[in-house]
C-alpha cells in the first residue's frame, strides 16, 4: 500500500484512523481474559488474568475471580493490565475459572495434579483438527482423547488459533476440555519438572516436538 502526498510524519496518523474506520463500533467494549494454569495439589499458585480497553491492555480495573462457580477473591490489574490472584489448591482435577471486570467475564481451566502424575501434551492444529475433514479422525479422537485422560494430565497446545479460539473449538467439536497453552518451552517443560510432574509425551507437528528438546520422554509427530 502506498500513499502518495503523504509526510512520514503523518502516516500514523493516516494509520490509526484507517484501523479506526475498519474496527466494528461494538469492538469497544472492555474486556477481559483468563489464562489456563497447571499446577500440583498443595502449591501456591497464580491465576492471571488480561483487562484490555479497545486496542491495549487497561490498567488499574478491579478484577473478581471465581473457581467452580465460587468468588475467591478481587484484586486489581496493574498498568499492565495484568491481575494476579495467589490461591492454594487442594482438590486434584480439573477446576473452571472465571473472571469477571466492568461487567464482561472470561473462563477458563486450572489443573491441579498430584506430583508423580504423567503429563501428555497435543498440539491442536497438527493432531486433532483433520477431524475437521475425517469423520474417522473425529470418532477416533472421541475415543482416544477420554482414554488418554484416564492415564494421564492433558495440555492441549495451540499456536495459531490462540486460547480462546482453540477452547471454543474444542467445546464445539465435543472433545474433553483441559487447559491450553498458546506455546510450548524447554523451559516451561523444566518447571512442570521442578513440581514434580513428568513430561511424558507429545504428538504434534515436528516444530513443536522439536522444541520440547528430550525433555519429553515420548515423542509423535504428524507431517500434514
Amino acid at each position: 500500500m502506498c500513499f502518495k502526498g503523504v509526510l512520514p510524519g503523518t502516516i500514523g496518523v493516516v494509520l490509526v484512523s484507517i484501523v479506526l474506520f475498519l474496527v466494528p463500533a461494538g469492538s469497544s467494549r472492555a474486556e477481559v481474559v483468563v489464562f489456563d494454569t497447571i499446577t500440583v495439589q498443595g502449591r501456591p499458585v497464580m491465576l492471571r488474568a488480561l483487562t484490555k480497553g479497545r486496542f491495549f491492555p487497561s490498567g488499574g480495573q478491579i478484577v473478581e475471580f471465581s473457581l467452580d462457580g465460587k468468588e475467591i477473591g478481587r484484586t486489581l490489574s496493574g498498568g499492565d493490565g495484568y491481575a494476579f490472584l495467589e490461591i492454594k489448591p487442594i482438590k486434584t482435577g480439573l477446576h473452571e475459572v472465571e473472571a469477571k471486570s466492568k461487567g464482561e467475564r472470561s473462563g477458563g481451566y486450572l489443573l491441579v495434579c498430584n506430583k508423580g502424575d504423567k503429563v501428555f501434551f497435543i498440539e491442536i492444529e497438527n493432531a486433532l483438527m483433520g477431524s475437521l475433514l475425517s469423520d474417522a479422525v473425529r470418532q477416533g479422537a472421541d475415543v482416544v482423547l477420554p482414554s488418554i485422560m484416564k492415564s494421564f494430565r492433558v495440555v492441549y497446545v495451540t499456536g495459531l488459533l490462540g486460547a480462546r479460539r482453540a477452547r471454543e473449538w474444542i467445546r464445539t467439536n465435543r472433545f474433553p476440555p483441559s487447559v491450553i497453552i498458546d506455546s510450548l518451552s524447554e523451559e516451561y517443560i523444566q518447571e512442570l519438572t521442578s513440581m514434580g510432574l513428568i513430561p511424558y509425551a507429545i504428538v504434534g507437528s515436528p516444530g513443536l516436538v522439536g522444541s520440547a528438546g528430550n525433555l519429553i520422554r515420548k515423542r509423535f509427530s504428524f507431517v500434514p
